[in-house]
């Protein structure tokens, strides 16, 4: 009975049933490999799980235009102590990746989670890859308050790159003719940075990996299947 009631369930009423099944899926010892099951299925009935969205998404997953939503909550890496933050975080106005960074440090949202979300796709800005954004939140993180202060103040200057504003601040003097980051206190951050940038370099094949991530953050890949 059970069987045909959920046959009949999702052949007559695809959109819903799919919708609860993905968001019964957190109860899940692996809610990933559940998701990508899923994800599998919706392409016979029409429908498509649109990618996650820093804006768009709502925590849960949601209808969108006879589609479905992925939703933040459920990306690896965003636990459901992460859910107050992650909704403050939402709703900070940013209008550059550097807002993005201090709003993230703003509201405590955790540097390994604030990566999960670049690397899902959520904050896409169609000009840098995922790969660099999250290079740059990690550089960003390694920086004092008066430091990441500074990267705001002269990040416009450098397309808000912060590994090349914090090279120029390096080099910079200020009113008195100090610099404004001692050279030997950007060696320390250079020694810092290296584990991080040596992951950038895996990951310059933007292709290969955006495909990674998707598929361990989210269980399906939106961008490019490489399968």
């Amino acid at each position: 009975y059970i069987s045909s009631l959920t046959v009949y369930l999702k052949y007559k009423y695809p959109l819903q049933f799919y919708i609860a099944s993905l968001r019964s899926t957190k109860n899940l010892a692996n809610p990933t490999e559940a998701i990508s099951a899923i994800q599998g299925e919706l392409q016979y009935f029409g429908i498509k799980l649109l990618p996650p969205h820093l804006i768009k998404s709502d925590l849960d997953f949601k209808v969108e235009d006879g589609n479905i939503r992925f939703g933040l909550a459920y990306i690896k890496g965003i636990g459901t102590k992460l859910m107050e933050k992650l909704v403050n975080f939402r709703s900070k106005e940013s209008s550059n990746k550097v807002d993005i960074f201090l709003a993230a440090k703003e509201v405590g949202l955790p540097i390994n989670a604030l990566c999960s979300l670049i690397q899902s796709g959520c904050l896409d800005n169609g000009k840098q890859t995922r790969s660099r954004i999250t290079f740059d939140a990690q550089m960003f993180n390694i920086l004092t308050e008066k430091e990441q202060k500074l990267i705001k103040d002269h990040a416009h200057k450098n397309d808000f790159d912060v590994t090349k504003t914090l090279s120029v601040i390096t080099k910079t003097l200020d009113e008195e003719g100090k610099h404004y980051i001692k050279p030997s206190r950007y060696e320390t951050i250079k020694k810092k940075r290296i584990p991080f940038e040596a992951i950038y370099d895996i990951n310059k094949n933007s292709k290969i990996a955006n495909y990674f991530y998707e598929m361990r953050l989210l269980g399906y890949c939106h961008s490019d299947d490489l399968t």
